[in-house]
């Protein structure tokens, strides 16, 4: 049994005295082979990705790239009063480079109407995006708002796709029928909601 185990004590020493001689750290992963194309995209890359697929330009500061959609379809009263949309409804979203690669995280959130928050949500988890909260934006409001909140991590490709996704679900965007596929312009049907 001691042999057994000198000789894999001796196997292990002359491996790592192996890697140490030829340079390697025997406490890092080797370095990924220099002829692979799969590169993680640069941050920059990353963030054009999302702005492109969200159509919207963002702003970017200490390394975080902010997006903000003003939600002036809605006219908003509180106590009868008019709240112009510069008053803060909007919805926002703010990307920043995981430390992990290839992937961006985000911390956002929606402004909706109160029908649009159930969809908006359904829409980030299906993205695999964590819904953090959903409650009341103001009080005494009209027409009723929600702020939903979430965060998460995914491919740029992917976060984008999934913010669109919800966003489609907000405004103008709502009550456009979904295309049948291979029917340019037609709907699925003629009802306001796109589920049907």
């Amino acid at each position: 049994m001691k042999t057994m185990v000198l000789l894999a004590a001796a196997v292990c020493f002359v491996a790592v005295g192996s890697l140490i001689s030829r340079g390697a750290d025997p406490q890092k992963p080797a370095a990924p082979n220099e002829d692979s194309d799969a590169r993680d995209p640069t941050r920059a890359e990353m963030f054009k990705q999302i702005a492109t697929t969200l159509k919207r330009e963002g702003t970017t500061r200490d390394d975080v790239m902010t997006i903000t959609i003003p939600r002036d379809d809605l006219s908003v009263t509180v106590d009868g009063q008019d709240v112009p949309t510069a008053a803060g409804i909007e919805s926002q979203f703010r990307f920043y480079q995981c430390p992990c690669g290839g992937k961006i995280n985000v911390i956002g959130s929606f402004v909706t109407a109160d029908f649009e928050a159930n969809d908006v949500v359904d829409a980030l988890r299906e993205g695999h995006l964590v819904v953090a909260s959903v409650g009341p934006f103001l009080t005494y409001e009209h027409p009723r708002l929600t702020l939903v909140r979430f965060q998460g991590e995914a491919k740029a490709e992917d976060m984008g796709a999934t913010i669109k996704k919800a966003l489609e679900w907000t405004a103008e965007q709502r009550g456009k029928p979904t295309p049948l596929p291979g029917t340019p312009g037609r709907g699925a049907g003629e009802r306001g909601s796109r589920r049907d």
